[in-house]
């Protein structure tokens, strides 16, 4: 009965963020084909003339980059799962849920809802997700410098919400309490909007192998080193909690791996586009103009899933608690303390309701 109840929490806890994704997806590509049937011939103006990437551009086509664009749906799906996150761990809060799913394995307690990012700044993770799906899609369609601003400018924003996270997750976990109220998030908020705006404004003074690089490389050494110290934290709890720390490490490795792979498959697609248009040489089955196998869409793809699962992972608290590890030995332990009792309380008297009904 009690492997019905833990597989019964995680289908739930995966229930809204699949709606999500799929509610996302389904709009975006509802709404371009609507763009799509009521737009002109020609709907993007002038276009680039030579392109990075292996697949070529049709100019007189409303997409001039079919399989880069369409790809981008894996940025709205990653937004649209964080979206449904979001409003998961809003719900839990209302309802003041003791079993809220902050995370997929769906057994978690309230109190660490304390060490989980505030509803307003999940939203901007999912937000921030989407609009760069959203971009990309529109610059590969068009192949114009305009939109490849914002295209650029959508990537700088979504580590730049991350960046916020991961910093709101160390204050969490380093000082007596990490910021929560509307109004301090709303400051926060309009402070990552306006790096978002000076940074799309300064786009092409800038260098995104560098900055970009530089804004994913501090994001992971930050989560991977508090996933660390969390595990350090855990050491004297049960294994069922230190359990969940080690699936929260698990899906930042395999972000960062899907990350690597994406990339590697990026750079060695615009390399050999290069080195082609420079020999005027023929297409290769890794670099072909009209091919359905596109290394720039499949960083799309991969940078998109990994996306998805480090946001998955700054959903999840910044530190795991557990009884053993709720108060620091001979002090007190304030609200926290009290709230972990109530859970342990509720849970017990859930245990000896469940042992009354009939199996």
């Amino acid at each position: 009965m009690a492997r019905r109840s833990l597989a019964a929490g995680a289908r739930s806890c995966l229930h809204a963020p699949m709606v999500g994704a799929a509610v996302a997806s389904a709009t975006f590509a509802c709404s371009t084909g609507a763009f799509l049937a009521i737009s002109d011939e020609a709907p993007w103006g002038k276009t680039k003339k030579k392109s990075s990437y292996c697949e070529g551009i049709d100019a007189d086509s409303k997409i001039r980059q079919p399989v880069n664009s369409w790809s981008n749906l894996a940025y709205v799906a990653a937004g649209g799962w964080v979206l449904g996150r979001t409003f998961q761990v809003a719900h839990a809060r209302s309802q003041q849920n003791v079993e809220a799913c902050g995370g997929v394995d769906g057994a978690r307690p309230l109190s660490t809802l304390e060490l989980t990012l505030p509803t307003l700044l999940m939203a901007a993770l999912g937000l921030s997700d989407t609009s760069l799906g959203v971009f990309s899609f529109l610059f590969h369609a068009s192949m114009t410098r305009l939109w490849q601003q914002l295209d650029v400018g959508g990537m700088y924003w979504a580590m730049n919400a991350s960046l916020l996270a991961t910093g709101w997750r160390w204050c969490a976990v380093c000082a007596s309490r990490a910021p929560r109220s509307v109004g301090c998030m709303l400051l926060l908020l309009a402070l990552l909007a306006t790096a978002d705006g000076l940074m799309l404004a300064y786009k092409w003074q800038m260098s995104a192998a560098v900055v970009f690089t530089a804004q994913v490389v501090v994001v992971v050494t930050s989560e991977f080193s508090l996933m660390l110290a969390s595990a350090v934290h855990l050491r004297g709890c049960d294994q069922a909690t230190r359990a969940a720390n080690c699936r929260s490490l698990g899906l930042g490795i395999a972000a960062l791996l899907l990350t690597i792979a994406g990339y590697l498959l990026r750079e060695g697609g615009v390399r050999a586009a290069r080195t082609q248009r420079r020999r005027r040489a023929e297409g290769s089955d890794f670099c072909d103009v009209g091919s359905l196998f596109q290394p720039h869409a499949l960083w799309h793809v991969l940078s998109g899933a990994g996306l998805l699962l480090l946001h998955e992972v700054q959903a999840r608290p910044a530190v795991c608690t557990c009884a053993a590890a709720a108060a620091p030995a001979g002090g007190d332990s304030g609200g926290s303390a009290e709230l972990e009792a109530a859970v342990l309380g509720h849970r017990r008297q859930a245990e000896d309701n469940a042992g009354r009904q009939p199996s």
